[in-house]
């Protein structure tokens, strides 16, 4: 029905019967949201596909371990090792590695028992530790730590003829390999040591107590070089009983040093003793020196023993004047 000219037409408020008649136009969904949907249906099927590979990659690969499980531990795809490297801190070689290890010629990469490679490397003594390592395609590589020497010790084995062996800071005994003679004579032998099988039969037990010897050895070393590479050896005997350790050289027959004071203030007061006693004619050589004593009441006074003075024609023997440290 129009409405007259001029005369606006009143609109009618809804009512719940259109609403009825009439329902909302349906929700049209946007492009980004249908691809949102997409993926996420996609990601789903995928997971689901993933979880399924998977489940059965393990049935296979148990089923294999069940029939051959050589096929998984050595897979036949892999090469043969034709090369070993080597690297060290010391003086062994690659030749020495190759006799060591001992692989079989076309041994698999795959193959090889690493543990079991570091144990035969770790069993000659002289190594203090190993890292082994596969560098495909056909390459061991090899790292070892050696032991550093500080003395050496004579032994043999029942019914056999002495052989040296050598000693490092923690005790451990080793037979020594590649060492240049000039290095192995300038080490002091151990003297009043009983060395132990280990139970297996394969080397000794640790040497007790070469923490204290390798302190005096490098003290000495280092500040009295001169008369350290005269010592002959380094007796451990009563080191447990007294604190003391016992040293012969070929300057003064018998040195003792004490484990209560420090080893610098002791190499200190021998050097001076030795130079005064060698600036005094008329004496005879140094007998004993016992450094272990410390400071006494009166001073720090240390015993020294001389030997016979050869005699001197037409003068009378006179006996030796005490030497006496100084402080410093």
């Amino acid at each position: 029905m129009k409405a007259p000219p001029g005369k606006p037409i009143r609109q009618r408020p809804a009512s719940w019967e259109d609403l009825v008649r009439d329902p909302l136009p349906r929700r049209v969904m946007a492009p980004a949201g249908r691809k949102r949907r997409a993926f996420s249906t996609l990601r789903t099927v995928g997971g689901i596909a993933i979880l399924c590979a998977a489940t059965w990659a393990g049935f296979e690969l148990y089923r294999m371990w069940e029939a051959n499980p050589a096929r998984i531990k050595a897979p036949a795809q892999s090469g043969p090792l034709k090369t070993i490297t080597f690297q060290t801190n010391g003086v062994l070689d690659r030749a020495w590695a190759g006799r060591t290890l001992a692989i079989p010629p076309g041994t698999g990469m795959m193959a090889l028992d690493l543990f079991s490679l570091r144990d035969r490397l770790l069993a000659s003594g002289q190594v203090r530790a190993a890292v082994l390592a596969r560098e495909f395609p056909d390459t061991l590589s090899v790292v070892v730590e050696e032991r550093d020497p500080v003395a050496r010790i004579v032994a043999s084995e029942p019914g056999g003829a002495p052989e040296t062996f050598l000693v490092d800071r923690a005790g451990i005994v080793y037979p020594g390999i590649n060492y240049p003679r000039s290095l192995v004579t300038t080490l002091p032998y151990l003297a009043g040591v009983r060395l132990r099988r280990v139970e297996n039969g394969a080397g000794f037990a640790p040497v007790e107590g070469m923490e204290t010897v390798a302190n005096l050895i490098g003290t000495a070393r280092a500040y009295i070089p001169a008369l350290f590479s005269r010592w002959h050896s380094i007796s451990l005997a009563r080191l447990a009983p007294d604190g003391v350790l016992v040293v012969r050289s070929a300057d003064v027959e018998t040195l003792v040093f004490g484990t209560r004071d420090d080893f610098f203030k002791q190499v200190a007061q021998l050097d001076f003793i030795v130079d005064e006693s060698r600036a005094q004619s008329g004496i005879g050589p140094i007998k004993m020196i016992d450094l272990s004593i410390g400071r006494t009441v009166s001073g720090t006074q240390i015993p020294v023993t001389y030997g016979a003075a050869p005699p001197v024609p037409g003068q009378a023997r006179r006996a030796p004047a005490p030497a006496r440290a100084r402080e410093g």
